[in-house]
């Protein structure tokens, strides 16, 4: 008798420190899928969200963006001075790499030599062309030193030609990223490329990326030696590649995994109440023309004849769920420096009167039989049908043209643009691998042209932001309103996605510059 009452109360005591401890949502393996597989995640190459979701974990900038701006993080503090042309900064004392060596400022000035290398390639140089000698390295000369020092091991100093308030803002993203030189050369050129070329000093470690392409994930593995590990809430994250969105939602409902990343029509489709979500702007869509000599839609008038016969309100009707319209080709509220970027431009106004002169000045110049010639390509699987029904019928009923349509795989899309074999596309823009700059470089005459456009007013304007500091956006502004002024491109909407993720999760970041996700903050409640 006694010895069952003894474990009675055993088994009740079991019971009520079992109920006293509390799940606090910390120690926990969260589970994302829905991003594309990454290919390099050394931080100055790393372009497609995934890539940078990962380099956001696994490395610590000089400074984080904020919503308000930059604020301290491997840097407990920076100083700017009088005259504005250099900064120091002054770094944590307890940095660590994931394999406890110290993070010191030779790291730092490391990564940006790497930046403004021309053999790096790396698309944050140029928001660092304020920097002396920067200019001059991605041109390939030495003549100038360049302007970044570690004078002690917690001391970085960069020196810059012109004022640029911009530059806190470029070192919260990849140019604020650390390398160490000596990993780095051991990599042998392979640095960021798999598990064992990768020296993390963020809050995670990356400790298995599979090559299965089957089962394609990366476990992240919180970093003990990273300084605020103790803050770091989650024991892993992993990171689920190239599953079909429909087991994702399905595992999602049933809790078999912790967060889906969704486009607009996935949002439209998901019914769970249980679920939350974390909406953002991913990515505008427009009508481009091809405006090379040899295309039909070179010709300024025919474009604008198209454009002046659609009626706004009867886009705006035909949206894909979840989309927004879209006044520019760039994603409102896009960071550039200082800056965040709010388009200036006003849209081709519907005319039809208008649009009917020149299109009668257009089949004069060009015939009706080219004209009935059209195409207008876009990608599988991206076509807002509703949108292009708008288009095509209206040219129909307003000039008896057939526009014809042509829906390309990968590598069709890729050969289009190359050789320009095409009239018109219906595609997204780039937002979430390019800034504000690069998206509007994609036109124009230089090498980062997708879309060529020799225009010599653009091209200016484009230069004159090029040769700016990154917090003035006013020659972009008028780029892009040249754009569409003269009918090169046709905004038509912002495509919006989320996060989903379940009802026991909270905590899941998004860094309001890169689109990437961060998840040293990321709770899961049993």
């Amino acid at each position: 008798m006694k010895r069952w009452i003894a474990c009675c109360c055993a088994l009740a005591l079991c019971l009520c420190l079992a109920a006293c401890h509390q799940d606090d949502g910390t120690g926990h393996v969260i589970t994302l899928e829905g991003l594309a597989a990454p290919t390099n995640v050394d931080p100055l190459l790393a372009a497609s969200q995934s890539e940078l979701t990962v380099v956001e974990n696994l490395f610590e900038p000089l400074l984080r963006l904020e919503e308000d701006g930059p604020v301290p993080a491997a840097a407990e503090s920076w100083e700017r001075s009088t005259d504005g042309l250099t900064y120091t900064f002054t770094l944590r004392s307890d940095l660590q790499w994931s394999d406890g060596k110290p993070v010191t400022a030779a790291d730092f000035a490391f990564a940006i030599e790497r930046a403004v290398s021309p053999e790096t390639k790396a698309p944050c140089a140029r928001l660092l062309t304020a920097m002396q000698g920067a200019s001059e390295r991605l041109s390939g000369s030495r003549a100038v030193p360049l302007g970044v020092a570690a004078p002690d091991a917690r001391t970085l100093t960069v020196t810059l030609t012109r004022p640029d308030e911009g530059l806190p803002v470029a070192l919260c993203g990849p140019a604020g990223m650390p390398c160490r030189q000596d990993f780095f050369e051991s990599c042998a050129g392979r640095y960021g490329t798999g598990r064992d070329y990768v020296l993390a000093n963020g809050p995670f470690t990356l400790r298995f990326w599979s090559e299965d392409v089957s089962d394609l994930y990366m476990r992240l593995n919180k970093n003990k030696a990273y300084h605020g590990a103790a803050n770091v809430l989650p024991a892993a994250v992993r990171l689920v590649f190239n599953k079909p969105k429909e087991e994702s939602l399905a595992r999602l409902a049933e809790e078999e995994t912790d967060a889906c990343l969704l486009t607009a029509d996935d949002l439209a489709a998901l019914h769970q109440s249980d679920v939350q979500t974390l909406p953002y702007n991913s990515d505008c869509a427009a009508l481009v023309f091809n405006t090379r000599p040899e295309a039909l839609t070179a010709h300024a008038g025919l474009r604008l004849a198209l454009l002046q016969a659609v009626d706004p309100d009867a886009l705006t009707g035909r949206l894909p769920a979840g989309c927004l319209p879209a006044e520019g080709i760039i994603v409102p509220g896009r960071w550039y420096g200082t800056a965040r970027y709010a388009t200036a431009a006003q849209p081709v106004a519907a005319d039809l009167t208008d649009a009917h002169r020149r299109m009668d000045e257009a089949v004069e110049a060009l015939g009706a039989d080219k004209l009935n010639a059209l195409q207008l390509c876009c990608r599988k699987g991206q076509v807002a049908k509703p949108v292009l029904d708008v288009l095509l019928q209206t040219w129909q009923k307003e000039f008896g043209l057939y526009v014809k349509t042509r829906e390309l795989d990968a590598l069709q899309w890729a050969a289009a643009l190359q050789n320009g074999d095409y009239d018109m596309l219906l595609c997204p823009m780039g937002n979430p691998t390019l800034d504000t700059l690069g998206v509007l470089q994609q036109f124009g005459a230089g090498k980062e042209a997708v879309f060529p456009y020799a225009d010599e007013t653009f091209n200016a304007l484009l230069a004159k932001a090029a040769a700016g500091t990154p917090g003035d956006v006013t020659p972009q502004q008028q780029a892009e309103a040249r754009l569409i002024s003269q009918g090169v491109v046709l905004p038509l909407y912002v495509q919006q996605a989320a996060v989903a993720y379940g009802a026991n999760v909270q905590g899941i970041g998004l860094n309001p510059y890169s689109q990437a996700l961060r998840f040293d903050q990321t709770a899961k409640f049993s």
